[in-house]
């Protein structure tokens, strides 16, 4: 005959049972708390995960307006020449806004974009929407605004304009006041 096999077994079934009890219930607690933790955050419907895929927070604008928590995405359409106010860049830290000048007006009404009192816009005191279809996205890095992105569309693709028909004139900055590049869009 071969070697003798032994299985150890307890003197007492309820002793035994006992310590498996007690050596699996804080892994029982454990599945059940990760259970419960992820069925909480993946949703039961996959296509619930597609609802709530974000989108921009979109708002057109015509006049003088404040950007409020709640926007992201804002667009001009109006025919006179607007301010856009950008909100505390304290307040609200990686916050980014994309703001374009959309307006169908010839000429073209300027946006200017201003930050609060004694903050700017990449060092400027502002910044200036002039072209149709401009755009600019700025975010805040906690005590002032970066130009992420700005978008000037090319000579080419403006109405009513002819090929060479924009000039650039270059203003020096003058005590205080920051340099600056103007367009000038003739038509001729």
């Amino acid at each position: 005959m071969g070697p003798e096999i032994r299985i150890f077994m307890p003197r007492s079934n309820s002793v035994f049972m006992v310590g498996l009890i007690i050596a699996f219930t804080p892994l029982f607690l454990a599945a059940t708390w990760l259970r419960k933790t992820y069925t909480e955050r993946v949703p039961k419907d996959p296509e619930l995960s597609f609802r709530r895929s974000g989108s921009a927070a979109f708002r057109s604008f015509s006049y003088s307006t404040t950007l409020t928590a709640i926007d992201q995405s804002v667009v001009f359409t109006g025919a006179r020449a607007t301010t856009a106010t950008l909100p505390d860049a304290r307040a609200c830290a990686g916050r980014v806004y994309s703001i374009s000048n959309y307006s169908n007006s010839t000429p073209t009404p300027i946006v200017t974009i201003t930050p609060q009192r004694l903050q700017f816009i990449e060092g400027q005191s502002y910044c200036s929407l002039w072209l149709t279809d401009q755009s600019v996205t700025l975010i805040s890095d906690g005590a002032n605004w970066k130009i992420l992105r700005q978008f000037i569309p090319s000579p080419n693709s403006l109405p009513n304009t002819q090929k060479g028909s924009i000039t650039y004139l270059d203003v020096s900055a003058k005590k205080g006041r920051p340099q600056a590049v103007f367009y000038d869009i003739s038509g001729n």
